[in-house]
């Protein structure tokens, strides 16, 4: 077999090599990623591993950049009504600036893209800061990079704050989120959310089962209402979704 061309094949390895973990993708796509590569828990991708995909016939797709624990990503949306400028200035206002830090982005009106800060490992982090700006971490989501090309036909590119083009960043070169910043993010330990999550599906069945039947309160039925108007706004619907079952659950 010839040699294999595409963003993946050509950028892979480097990506490696600086300390990402970069999954592959279709060409032309941000979606799906491989089954199992992504999550809390997740295994990352070895240099065999990688080298493998690059060589393979699977290096003609885009490169999908899973965050290690170390590293968390700001993904400001600001386009089609999206407010993630407005939402970041916020943010900003309240928790002091952010250090000038690579951007992966495709589009070109200055403010979209993901900005990229190293963190403390072992941490569970939030999905979202506000409307228009979510969170990419171990837990949740990748970030698409270049040579990768957008659904659309645009190309991705590492800028600057100012716009101007940048190499792809070593991991241990990004600088530092602020701790005002990891104050308001950080949901506490992987440890502590791993015991959480250790419930068997019989004791779920049980515990649901112990819950109340019957027509809803006045309470129960506003927390439905006000959680399915919300999922057509948020800006995450997983992260509203959770909020609001929470919500029921702790009422039963």
């Amino acid at each position: 077999m010839g040699a294999v061309s595409g963003p993946y094949a050509a950028a892979a390895m480097t990506y490696h090599s600086r300390g990402w973990a970069p999954l592959r993708l279709a060409p032309g796509t941000k979606a799906p990623p491989p089954s199992g590569w992504t999550g809390y828990g997740a295994p990352y991708p070895s240099g065999a591993d990688v080298h493998e995909w690059a060589t393979n016939g699977q290096g003609t797709g885009n490169v999908a950049l899973r965050m290690p624990e170390t590293v968390l990503g700001l993904d400001v949306d600001n386009y089609a009504g999206k407010p993630g400028a407005a939402t970041l200035t916020e943010a900003v206002s309240r928790l002091g600036p952010l250090p000038d830090t690579p951007i992966s982005t495709s589009r070109t009106d200055g403010a979209s893209g993901i900005r990229f800060f190293r963190v403390s490992p072992g941490r569970c982090w939030a999905d979202v800061l506000g409307p228009g700006v979510e969170l990419v971490h171990h837990g949740h989501r990748y970030a698409v990079a270049a040579p990768s090309v957008h659904p659309e036909g645009r190309p991705y590119r590492w800028t600057g704050a100012g716009g101007n083009p940048v190499d792809g960043p070593a991991v241990d070169d990004l600088p530092a989120l602020p701790a005002a910043w990891v104050a308001e993010l950080d949901r506490g330990s992987v440890a502590d959310r791993t015991a959480k999550a250790e419930i068997t599906g019989a004791e779920q069945v049980a515990f649901l089962a112990g819950m109340p039947e019957g027509e809803p309160c006045p309470y129960v039925t506003r927390v439905l209402t006000e959680g399915v108007a919300e999922l057509g706004t948020a800006a995450s619907r997983h992260d509203a979704a959770n909020r609001y079952v929470g919500r029921l659950v702790r009422a039963g």
